[in-house]
């Protein structure tokens, strides 16, 4: 039907907007704002990246690429555009499985915590298909990291000082 589909389509972009919104908020907070002419362009920059990063495109405004100096060693940019490319990458169907599963939690915390209600267990809000596929994404995310960790420490990984720094930029 025709408002089943208006109602999807709101939905999808309802969510993509607001994990999008999240993103560039954490790329926002991660930003020096000595390499930025005004706060509008830390904001845009934020947007940006949020965007690409959820989307996959892989499209940065940076010139020199997120290897560039002003970059390069920071860990909380890369982090976040870590997180929107992770989670972008799951799919919509995923992704409202996320959602609609937070959004139980916080449900049932309001219920216990301020209403002094007893919480009503609802089975399956987080489907079999969205289980197996963040298991199989966790799983490979964790094998590569571990990979690049271990073959990269004297290459790439060693302008990193820290321990955290070589865990993050692998």
């Amino acid at each position: 039907k025709l408002n089943s589909v208006i109602s999807t389509l709101l939905t999808i972009i309802f969510i993509t907007l607001l994990f999008e919104l999240i993103g560039a908020i954490m790329i926002f907070a991660s930003l020096e704002a000595k390499y930025f002419d005004s706060v509008g362009e830390m904001i845009f920059f934020s947007c940006f990246h949020a965007i690409s990063g959820f989307c996959n495109a892989g499209f940065t405004i940076i010139k020199d690429g997120v290897t560039s100096d002003e970059y390069r060693f920071n860990y909380n940019f890369q982090l976040a555009v870590a997180s929107m490319f992770i989670l972008g990458g799951f799919g919509f169907g995923t992704i409202f499985n996320l959602y609609t599963w937070v959004q139980e939690k916080v449900k049932s915390m309001v219920r216990r915590l301020i209403q002094k209600k007893s919480y009503r267990y609802k089975p399956q809000v987080f489907s079999f298909n969205s289980r197996f596929i963040v298991v199989c994404n966790v799983t490979v995310i964790l094998l590569a990291t571990l990979s690049f960790f271990i073959l990269e420490q004297n290459h790439s990984l060693m302008a990193d000082k820290s321990s955290f720094g070589k865990w993050v930029t692998s």
